[in-house]
């Protein structure tokens, strides 16, 4: 997930907590923009926008990026073998989405059916 944030910034791309969710499946892009500016020094910027939401507030929201001197920097030293190796991985790993969701639910559903206490019924009446 570090390499695929990494290969949309070198791209060009904004990324915002919600490009993050559906481009990446992850819902901690700050978490990995601090891992690459602290662990491997990336110069990554952000400018933070306000945005209306759907319950009708107005938010801020971050969205990272390149600067354009540092992707070609990176262009230069091999960053396109990077990200082509990069969108090979995550394709193959995709390729196993749904093996995976199927035994995440079933984890999932024997989580939950050892915490059920069944002598505790419903509160409103209806099945648990």
């Amino acid at each position: 997930m570090t390499a695929e944030v990494l290969c949309r910034l070198l791209e060009g791309e904004n990324l915002t907590g919600m490009d993050a969710v559906f481009g990446c499946s992850t819902t901690r892009l700050s978490a990995v923009i601090h891992y690459l500016t602290g662990e491997y020094c990336w110069s990554i910027d952000h400018v933070d926008m306000e945005v209306g939401t759907n319950d009708g507030r107005v938010t801020v929201i971050r969205a990272y990026f390149l600067p354009r001197a540092v992707i070609r920097r990176a262009f230069d030293a091999g960053a396109l073998a990077f990200c082509r190796s990069v969108k090979l991985a995550r394709a193959a790993a995709r390729k196993n989405a749904a093996k995976t969701k199927e035994a995440a639910h079933k984890r999932n559903a024997a989580r939950h059916a050892a915490r059920r206490d069944l002598l505790q019924g419903s509160l409103f009446g209806g099945e648990v």
